[in-house]
C-alpha cells in the first residue's frame, strides 16, 4: 500500500513538473515575443522619425563645396572652440597662418608637440568631456562627439563638412558611444556617467504664436512677427533673467528660419540639474496650453495670475503693453472676426454675443478701436445687468484684469519647455547653417559683465530682421556677416575674463579654508 502511494505520488509530482515546464515555456516564449515585437515597433518609430527629420524637403540646395568654403573662410571656428571650452585657444603662427590661408593644402606634418599650445590645459573637462553630435550630409547623425583641441575640431568640420552641428552637456567621464542591439539608438556608454553642466538654453518658435498672428503661419516668419513678438520675448526675459535670477552672461542667437535661441552662461545657471530647470521653466512657462480657447488662469492648478500679480508679471505686462499697441496697428488682429471669436469668447465670456456683433457690424474699424470699444461695451453690460449693486471700481478693475490676460496668451514667450528642462538636450550651435534656409544662425542680442559684482552691458545689431539675415550663398568678405562675428567675440572676451576671474575667487577661497585649518590648533 505505501509504496503504490509512492509511486502515484512520484507519477503526480513528475507531471506536475511537466505542466510546470510547458507553461514557463509557453510564459517566456510570450515575453520573448511581446519583448522582440515592441523593440521592432521602436526601431521602426526611430527609423521613420529620423527619415522625417534629417530627410525633410528643404527649399535650399545644400552644396557641400559651398558648405565647406563657409567654414573655412568664414566660421569662426576658434571663437566657437573657445566659447565651448572656456579657455582661451593660443595658436602658434604656423597654424594661424595656414588656417589664414583657407587651408588649401593638406599638410599633415604637423608636430605633436604643436598640439599642446592649443588649448591652456590639456586636461581641461570641458574640452576633453563636452559632447558634439554631428548631422552628415547623408542624413546620418553622430552622438557623443568630443575634441580635446582646437585643430581636432578645425580639421573636422573642414574635413568631414556636417550640414549642421549641435551643442551637448559636459559630462564626468568622456562620453562615448554603444550600438544598441535593437538599433534605438546611441548610449553614454557607462550609467554613472552624468551630465555635470550645460548652458541653460531656451527656444522659441513662432509657429506656436499662428493663433495670435495674421501675417504669417507655421514655418514662415517676416519683418512684422520678428520686431513685435521675438522683440517682446528679448525684452521680457533679459529683463526676468537679471531682475529675479541674477543671470547676467547670456546671449540670443536667431535659429535660422523661424524661432530664436538663448544660451545662458551664467555658473549657477549652466550647474542646475533636470529638476532645477524644470522647476524654473514651470514658474517662467505661463502660456503652458498653446490653445487660444483656453484661459491662462484657470482650475486645473495653473494660477500664475492669481492677484497680487507676481512681480515678473508684472514687469512683463509693463513691456508687452508697449509691444500691444504695434501689434494692433501692425498686425490688425481683430480685423477677421472668425479668427478672434473664440478668443474673445473665452477672455470675455459675460459679453461675447456683445462683442461679436459689435465686430461684425464695425468690421471696417481698426483693431485698435475694437479694442477701445471692449471696455464701454462690458462696462455698459455689467451695469445694466447688476443695477444698483454695480461697482465701477471693481468691475474695472475685473476688466483689466482680463484684458492684462490678453495681453499675455498674445505676446509673452511660448517656450518649447522640452528643450530646456533636460541638461542633456542638443541645440543647434551659433553660426551653423539652416538646412532648410541657408541662413547662418548668428547672434543678435548679448549681455555680459566685465567683472563679477557689476552691472551687465547689453548690446545687439540695430533693426536685425529674419529678411537682413547673413545667408551661405550671399556671403563676402565686405558683406555685414563679420558684424555678428565681433558681436559674439565681444561677449566671448568678457565672458572668459569673467571665467578666469571666478576661477581665481574659488581658488583664493580653498587657499584660504586650507591655511585656517592649518592654523588650526584647537584640537
Amino acid at each position: 500500500m505505501l509504496l503504490k502511494y509512492t509511486i502515484n505520488q512520484s507519477i503526480f509530482f513528475q507531471k506536475e513538473r511537466v505542466k510546470w515546464a510547458e507553461q514557463k515555456k509557453k510564459k517566456f516564449t510570450y515575453h520573448f515575443t511581446y519583448y522582440l515585437f515592441f523593440k521592432i515597433a521602436m526601431t521602426n518609430y526611430y527609423i521613420q522619425h529620423y527619415r522625417r527629420r534629417y530627410q525633410r524637403i528643404n527649399f535650399f540646395d545644400m552644396n557641400q563645396d559651398d558648405l565647406k568654403a563657409y567654414y573655412i573662410n568664414y566660421f569662426p571656428s576658434r571663437s566657437v572652440y573657445e566659447w565651448l571650452t572656456r579657455k582661451r585657444v593660443i595658436v602658434p603662427k604656423p597654424i594661424a597662418e595656414k588656417i589664414k590661408s583657407n587651408n588649401e593644402s593638406d599638410d599633415e606634418s604637423d608636430s605633436d608637440s604643436e598640439l599642446e599650445h592649443l588649448t591652456m590645459n590639456s586636461m581641461n573637462i570641458a574640452a576633453n568631456n563636452r559632447e558634439i553630435a554631428f548631422e552628415y550630409a547623408s542624413g546620418a547623425y553622430g552622438r557623443y562627439l568630443t575634441f580635446p583641441t582646437y585643430k581636432q575640431f578645425y580639421d573636422k568640420i573642414t574635413n568631414v563638412v556636417p550640414n549642421r552641428f549641435e551643442i551637448g552637456a559636459i559630462y564626468e567621464n568622456v562620453p562615448k558611444k554603444i550600438e544598441n542591439l535593437f538599433g534605438s539608438g546611441n548610449k553614454a556608454l557607462g550609467n554613472k556617467n552624468i551630465p555635470l553642466e550645460k548652458e541653460f538654453v531656451f527656444d522659441i518658435d513662432m509657429d506656436d504664436y499662428d493663433p495670435y498672428r495674421t501675417c504669417c503661419s507655421g514655418s514662415q516668419i517676416c519683418d512684422s512677427c520678428w520686431s513685435i513678438f521675438i522683440n517682446c520675448a528679448v525684452e521680457i526675459l533679459s529683463t526676468v533673467l537679471y531682475e529675479y535670477f541674477n543671470w547676467n552672461n547670456f546671449f540670443f542667437v536667431y535659429s535660422g528660419r523661424r524661432g530664436l535661441h538663448l544660451w545662458i552662461m551664467d555658473y549657477e545657471a549652466r550647474t542646475l540639474g533636470d529638476n532645477e530647470r524644470t522647476k524654473v521653466m514651470d514658474f517662467l512657462n505661463l502660456c503652458k496650453n498653446r490653445n487660444c480657447e483656453t484661459r491662462l488662469n484657470t482650475n486645473n492648478g495653473n494660477t500664475c495670475l492669481s492677484r497680487p500679480l507676481n512681480p515678473f508679471i508684472e514687469d512683463s505686462l509693463s513691456i508687452t503693453a508697449k509691444y500691444f499697441n504695434d501689434l494692433l496697428e501692425k498686425q490688425d488682429p481683430f480685423k477677421e472676426t472668425k479668427d478672434v471669436r473664440k478668443i474673445l469668447s473665452t477672455q470675455f465670456p459675460d459679453v461675447t454675443n456683445q462683442l461679436n456683433t459689435y465686430f461684425m457690424t464695425n468690421n471696417g474699424q481698426s483693431s485698435t478701436s475694437k479694442w477701445m470699444a471692449v471696455n464701454d461695451i462690458y462696462l455698459k453690460h455689467m451695469q445694466t445687468k447688476l443695477g444698483r449693486n454695480y461697482n465701477d471700481t471693481k468691475e474695472k478693475n475685473k476688466l483689466l484684469e482680463q484684458k492684462e490676460e490678453v495681453l499675455l496668451k498674445y505676446l509673452y514667450p511660448k517656450f518649447d519647455t522640452e528643450v530646456s528642462k533636460k541638461i542633456g538636450h542638443l541645440l543647434k550651435s551659433p553660426f551653423c547653417i539652416h538646412p532648410g534656409t541657408g541662413n547662418v544662425c548668428v547672434p543678435i542680442h548679448i549681455s555680459y559683465q566685465e567683472k563679477l559684482d557689476s552691472k551687465p552691458i547689453s548690446k545687439s545689431i540695430s533693426k536685425f530682421s529674419p529678411s537682413t539675415c547673413p545667408n551661405m550663398k550671399s556671403l563676402s568678405k565686405e558683406s555685414d556677416y563679420f558684424e555678428y562675428v565681433n558681436l559674439f567675440d565681444e561677449f566671448l572676451k568678457h565672458y572668459l575674463n569673467l571665467e578666469e576671474q571666478r576661477y581665481d575667487f574659488e581658488h583664493s577661497l580653498k587657499k584660504t579654508k586650507v591655511s585656517s585649518k592649518q592654523n588650526d590648533l584647537s584640537w
